[in-house]
């Protein structure tokens, strides 16, 4: 089932080959690893861009959205099994 969550999250993230990789984020403090990152994509809020990946934590699929005018992350949706 999907669930629209959009809450504020921290995320650790590395950058390789040119890409923003998200590792890890915390959401209601709990810390959840990302196994694997399934799909990204970019698009326009405003002046801002938005940049989306799809993760796995191994049970659930995560929707993590990164503002990269206003340097910050946010949690979109989850998909629970």
């Amino acid at each position: 089932m999907i669930t629209e969550i959009n809450d504020p999250i921290e995320v650790g993230a590395v950058f390789r080959k040119g890409s923003l990789d998200p590792v890890w984020f915390v959401w209601r403090g709990r810390k959840y690893p990302v196994q694997r990152v399934t799909f990204r994509w970019k698009g326009r809020s405003g002046e801002s861009w938005l940049h989306s990946f799809s993760v796995f934590d191994g049970t659930n699929t995560f929707e993590l959205i990164y503002d990269s005018k206003l340097l910050h992350w946010r949690l979109g949706r989850v998909n629970a099994e």
